[in-house]
């Protein structure tokens, strides 16, 4: 039997988790991964280098790493003084980007050091941001600018300046078996990678499956209040494509997560009915235990904000629906 192409876009902890699933089948993988983060150190990077953004990438190469030390060098945090928080991976994909000149070598590069599952390819090469037009006809420009002052009041999402596919990105989506639109923040990590010129029309014309993994909670300041089918209505403003799945979550995360998440205004997105495709029900949060979680806490240091990313998709249960659709 030929291996399935399975292809995920996505940035950061909701894509990872995707993967770490996936890659324990017996299935071909490529990972795009968003590039206009600019929160939290990795942004501190964009800013100083004007570069695309390293984090997501790093978080996604981490993951699927053959290369057990180099693997946790990847996801190394410093906790001393000035340095605490700083991830030692974003500052080797940075300096990488500098020695190559190109921040797509920089990745090949490091994804052939650290033996990667699969391949891990940006979105684009070029640094760009995703920018918000309110309802009110005002515009924001940033990630965590749109977090802080849309209060979801969003008209139309678009990038400051065109970007082009990087190389193998068109080609990976026309020929996958399947494509998943991973969870993550849905109106600045998924949507920008929609956004970026021939992506789109790659994924409406690949005959590849096409599924959306929705969010388990909301978003402050993107998707307050969003239901499970509002998220997909959202993707569908900037994807002339159909999804022939979605999956839903009906689980529900420990009281004691909800309260830490109730903190920064976000809630479980309530399923309510979604007009595309055929949609899977069913307790897709991941049972983690204290230890887990305090392994995926973020560190936040001087001026740095991160909301939680405690709550999870059960990564095996998902890989095992995501196996069973694309037959």
């Amino acid at each position: 039997m030929v291996r399935p192409k399975i292809v995920c876009l996505g940035g950061g902890t909701g894509q990872a988790a995707i993967l770490e699933g996936l890659q324990q089948l017996d299935v071909d993988i490529t990972a795009i991964v968003g590039v206009t983060d600019n929160g939290g150190y990795s942004g501190l990077i964009r800013q100083a280098m004007d570069i695309p953004q390293v984090g997501d990438s790093r978080s996604v190469l981490s993951t699927l790493a053959k290369d057990g030390v180099l693997q946790k060098l990847l996801k190394y945090r410093f906790t001393e003084g000035n340095l605490s928080g700083v991830a030692l991976g974003n500052l080797m994909l940075a300096a990488l980007t500098r020695i190559e000149g190109d921040f797509g070598e920089a990745l090949k590069t490091m994804s052939n050091l650290v033996c990667v599952r699969g391949k891990v390819l940006p979105v684009s090469n070029e640094s760009t941001q995703i920018c918000a037009e309110l309802l009110d006809g005002s515009k924001i420009e940033g990630e965590w600018e749109i977090i802080k002052q849309s209060k979801s009041k969003v008209l139309r999402l678009y990038l400051k300046d065109a970007v082009k596919a990087a190389t193998g990105v068109v080609k990976a989506l026309q020929e996958a078996d399947m494509i998943v639109v991973c969870p993550g923040s849905l109106r600045t990590g998924i949507i920008p990678i929609l956004l970026v010129e021939g992506v789109g029309l790659a994924i409406a014309k690949s005959k590849a499956k096409k599924v959306f993994v929705t969010n388990v909670m909301t978003h402050p300041g993107q998707t307050d209040h969003f239901t499970a089918g509002m998220h997909v209505e959202e993707v569908k403003k900037y994807g002339d494509f159909v999804f022939d799945y979605v999956l839903v979550n009906s689980g529900k995360p420990s009281d004691e997560l909800l309260a830490l998440y109730k903190r920064d205004g976000a809630i479980p997105v309530k399923i309510d009915s979604v007009d595309e495709g055929l949609v899977i029900v069913d307790n897709f949060v991941a049972d983690l235990d204290k230890s887990q979680l305090l392994q995926l806490e973020r560190v936040s240091g001087k001026d740095i904000v991160a909301f939680p990313h405690l709550i999870r998709h059960d990564s095996e249960k998902v890989a095992k629906i995501l196996m069973e659709l694309v037959k």
